[in-house]
């Protein structure tokens, strides 16, 4: 039909035309005097979603930016007149119908629309649609393209298949009561539980409600009830399957959920502990309920109860704490018996070894001389002797828990060191870390860190021909590093084995027979490492590091 091409036409506040047509919208603009065209393009997503236009309303709020078009299976379109872009509104967006035959604003800036499936309502700004068909009172659900207009008073009109449809928009605007909405159905594992006033044993029914589900605020479930299902109704019974519905469950959602018309909520997998459930109906004056409110609590099984918990925390407590007191008990018997290992070799042995050592120089004194065999026994006797006393006072020093503190290790370490070297006439400068004095060692890396010592410094006092000897001490990082060099002559070392054998035997007689060999012994004791670095002419310096 060429007489109906153009469907609808509007003139814009720049004194531009609008054509609605069977070939999409043209525009002609007055004072330029250009014309333009505006098609639908599968590949454009920003054009018109339909060439077939049935009417065009300019935007209730901006008509200078907007226009509003109605198509013929395309959907509602909004334009944006600068950019020339088009927003698609569609049944996947709420509308009833695709096929838009006209598009009218009221006074409160909302669109009326007419389709082949009844009248609606559409919000610009929120884009919420509200949509009334026979069941809310038209005449009939089909309308006609090109049969609407608005009167100067704001009444809109619609024509349809049906007749005429009247009305006046602000009707849809005053003021009406919400309906009461109620929760009135229960669901387990998709099995309806209904309130009966005879009593069923557990055998007979898993799960009882002690009153009608509406009139109760709480429901109480075991852990094993694994989906919940919570069905309401509004009783707003104008047009029952238009009425919409929104829930939340409060402790598991935190944004109401739009359910639209359906009236049931499931929920399944709920984690123990309480929760409360709201929801509210829109009834047919589009007003929302108050929110009906039920609390759900889902009990803990009894390995997840306070008591079990407390329980169990308490009895940890209770096995950390004894076995502390055993561990301190232990360590307690550990050293008395350390103390009382040291006090009884300082005692019995110490002085059964003072006591042969004297009693051989009373011998040899008596004898002053007329025995010279029996002199060089005595001397042997007493030298053994004193080496015996020596090792034990070692021994004893090690044993005794009073020393386990690091500043015990460093007097003794000073103490032996001015006794050996200062009768030599030499120097002895000895640097530590401050920190090091809280430092605690074990009674095994205390032993084998003062022999090592001793070891070094006996070297360098018979063989070194020193005049200086440096002693350093640092703690770093959780190891500790011992150093000790000289400025004697040193001696010729080509290497050394991992048992701390001197492949040299003139080395090793001037290192003191065993004495490397010793040293690298103790030190895989301390898991350490042990170096050794010498020349002759350039003195000689060892270092050891292990971890504490």
């Amino acid at each position: 039909n060429e007489h109906e091409f153009i469907a609808d036409w509007y003139v814009d506040p720049q004194n531009v035309f609008w054509l609605g047509t069977k070939q999409g919208i043209f525009s002609f603009d007055v004072a330029t005097g250009k014309w333009k065209q505006y098609q639908s393009d599968p590949t454009d997503p920003d054009a018109i979603s339909n060439n077939h236009v049935l009417s065009i309303c300019p935007d209730p709020t901006s008509p200078e930016k907007y226009l509003w078009i109605g198509t013929d299976g395309g959907g509602l379109n909004r334009l944006e007149i600068v950019t020339g872009k088009f927003i698609h509104y569609t049944t996947q967006n709420g509308l009833p119908n695709n096929v838009i035959y006209a598009v009218q604003s009221d006074k409160h800036n909302n669109i009326w629309i007419s389709t082949n499936l009844g009248l609606c309502r559409f919000d610009p700004v929120t884009e919420e649609i509200w949509s009334f068909t026979v069941a809310d009172g038209l005449p009939g659900n089909e309308y006609n393209r090109m049969e609407y207009s608005k009167a100067a008073d704001g009444r809109l009109y619609f024509g349809g298949v049906e007749g005429i449809t009247t009305f006046d928009p602000e009707v849809f605007y005053t003021t009406s009561e919400p309906s009461p909405i109620v929760i009135n159905r229960l669901k387990l594992s998709n099995k309806d539980v209904i309130y009966s006033s005879v009593y069923k044993t557990e055998s007979e029914n898993d799960y009882h409600l002690p009153a009608p589900l509406e009139n109760l605020q709480k429901l109480t479930f075991p852990y094993t009830e694994r989906m919940i299902t919570l069905g309401f109704s509004l009783l707003d019974f104008t047009n029952p399957s238009g009425n919409k519905y929104r829930y939340k469950l409060v402790g598991f959602n935190t944004d109401w959920i739009d359910a639209g018309e359906l009236n049931e909520a499931v929920f399944t997998n709920l984690n123990p502990g309480s929760y409360t459930f709201l929801v509210s109906g829109r009834n047919s004056n589009n007003v929302w309920s108050d929110p009906a409110k039920l609390q759900l609590i889902i009990r803990s099984p009894w390995w997840g109860t306070w008591w079990f918990r407390g329980f169990v925390i308490v009895l940890l407590a209770g096995g950390v704490y004894a076995f502390y007191r055993y561990r301190l008990q232990q360590a307690m018997k550990l050293q008395h018996l350390r103390n009382r290992i040291a006090a009884d070799l300082h005692d019995e042995i110490g002085s059964t070894l003072s006591s042969i050592s004297l009693a051989g120089t009373v011998i040899r004194h008596k004898l002053k001389a007329n025995h010279p065999e029996v002199d060089g026994l005595l001397h042997k006797i007493n030298h053994n002797t004193q080496t015996m006393m020596e090792a034990m006072s070692d021994i004893v020093w090690a044993v005794n828990t009073k020393n386990d503190r690091f500043d015990q290790v460093l007097h003794r370490m000073r103490a032996f060191a001015v006794e050996i070297l200062e009768p030599n006439d030499i120097m002895v400068h000895f640097d530590s870390n401050p920190n090091i004095t809280s430092l605690l060692l074990d009674m095994q890396q205390r032993k084998n860190l003062y022999l090592i010592f001793k070891e070094v410094i006996h070297n360098a006092a018979k063989y070194a021909q020193c005049k200086n000897v440096w002693v350093t001490l640092e703690h770093s990082q959780g190891r500790l590093k011992m150093e000790v060099k000289d400025d004697g002559i040193g001696f010729e070392m080509q290497a050394v084995k991992e048992s701390g054998v001197i492949d040299h035997d003139v080395s090793l007689q001037k290192m003191g027979g065993n004495g490397i060999a010793n040293m690298y012994t103790r030190t895989e004791e301390l898991k350490g490492k042990l170096e050794v670095h010498t020349s002759p002419g350039n003195g000689t310096r060892v270092c050891l590091i292990f971890s504490v």
